[in-house]
C-alpha cells in the first residue's frame, strides 16, 4: 500500500491527541474503521478525496490536513462507517485502482482505532424539503456556516410542484451533516437563534418551520 514518497517521514501531519475524538477505540485494529491516507495533491479537496471512493461504503469522516513544514501533500484521515467499508477500499488501494490527482494515495490503517457504527439511515447526506425561499444553499449555507464548519462534497437539486429538494452532500456525518440536521430540526420546532431572528425574515421564519427533513444515500455507498 506504499509508493515512493515524495516527502519526509518526521513530524506529524496534524490531530490534537488531546481532544477527546481523537483518542482510540479500546478494539482490534482488524475491527477499526480509520485509516491514513497520504501522498495526496498540496491542494486537495474534499471532493477529489471521495470522488474515487464509489461503491465502497458509507463515510462517518473524512478530514483533509493540508501540507505544512514537514510535508509537501496533503494527507487525509478517512473514517468508514464499517468494517466492510474499510476492507473495500483497503483492496482497492492495494491493487491500485485509486489515483487522486495524479497521485497514487498511499493507506494505512490510522493510530487512532475507531469502532464501526451500527447500521442507520443517518449519513452525511442530508436532504431538505420545503420552500425555495428558504431551501436554497444562499439560505442554508449562511446558517450551518454559523455553528459548523464543514466541507459540501456536492449539491443536487430538483422543483417539484413548487416545492425544492436539496440534497447536501457534506465531507462528513460526524459534526458536519449530524449538526446541520439538529440546527434544522431545532428551528423545526420554534427554536430562534440570534443569527435566523438577524438573517432570515418574518416569513422565512415560518417556512422554515414547515420543511422536511430527511438522511440521504451516501455516493460513496454500495449499491
Amino acid at each position: 500500500m506504499s509508493s515512493n514518497r515524495s516527502r519526509p517521514h518526521k513530524g506529524n501531519h496534524g490531530g490534537d491527541p488531546r481532544n477527546p475524538l481523537n483518542r482510540s477505540a479500546n478494539i482490534d485494529e482488524s475491527q477499526s474503521t480509520s485509516v491514513w491516507v497520504s501522498n495526496l495533491p498540496a491542494d486537495c479537496t474534499i471532493q477529489q478525496l471521495l470522488a474515487p471512493i464509489r461503491r465502497v461504503g458509507k463515510i462517518f469522516f473524512a478530514h483533509i490536513s493540508p501540507p505544512n513544514k514537514d510535508f509537501t501533500t496533503s494527507a487525509a484521515k478517512i473514517t468508514f462507517w464499517d468494517r466492510r467499508a474499510t476492507d473495500n477500499f483497503l483492496e482497492l488501494i492495494e491493487d491500485g485502482k485509486i489515483t487522486i490527482g495524479g497521485l497514487q494515495p498511499e493507506v494505512r490503517m490510522n493510530r487512532i482505532r475507531t469502532a464501526p457504527r451500527p447500521p442507520s439511515a443517518r449519513s452525511r447526506v442530508l436532504v431538505v424539503w420545503g420552500s425555495p425561499h428558504v431551501v436554497s444553499m444562499e439560505v442554508l449555507e449562511p446558517l450551518f456556516r454559523s455553528e459548523i464548519d464543514f466541507e459540501i462534497d456536492g449539491v443536487e437539486e430538483m422543483m417539484w410542484r413548487g416545492q425544492r429538494r436539496l440534497e447536501i452532500r457534506f465531507g462528513s456525518h460526524r459534526a458536519q451533516a449530524s449538526r446541520a440536521e439538529q440546527m434544522l430540526q431545532e428551528l423545526k420546532a420554534g427554536k430562534e437563534t440570534e443569527y435566523i431572528v438577524e438573517n432570515l425574515s418574518p416569513e422565512q421564519r415560518i417556512f422554515i418551520r414547515l420543511i422536511e427533513i430527511l438522511w440521504g444515500g451516501d455516493p460513496c455507498e454500495l449499491p
